[in-house]
């Protein structure tokens, strides 16, 4: 991937995150002192798209690509 793609990618992902972080604020506010079984199963599903996007970065930064093709360490291959 060249250098422009992978700003606009990085870029495409930034805009997502915010997006989460939005609607999490938005949740928030909306929940009471004790969140139910909704409340509580929407924050999961934004936190696990917000820890999507920061994944989909990192798996396309070339530094990481290089970690992962180079180095054997099962605390970096653990997640292929």
């Amino acid at each position: 991937m060249d250098k422009d793609n992978l700003e606009n990618e990085i870029k495409i992902e930034l805009e997502n995150i915010e997006r989460l972080l939005n609607e999490a604020k938005g949740l928030l506010e909306k929940a009471n002192n004790e969140p139910g079984f909704i409340e509580t199963r929407a924050a999961g599903s934004i936190l696990h798209d917000f820890y999507c996007g920061i994944e989909k970065i990192f798996e396309e930064t070339p530094t990481w690509q290089w970690l992962l093709e180079n180095c054997s360490n099962n605390a970096i291959s653990w997640r292929l």
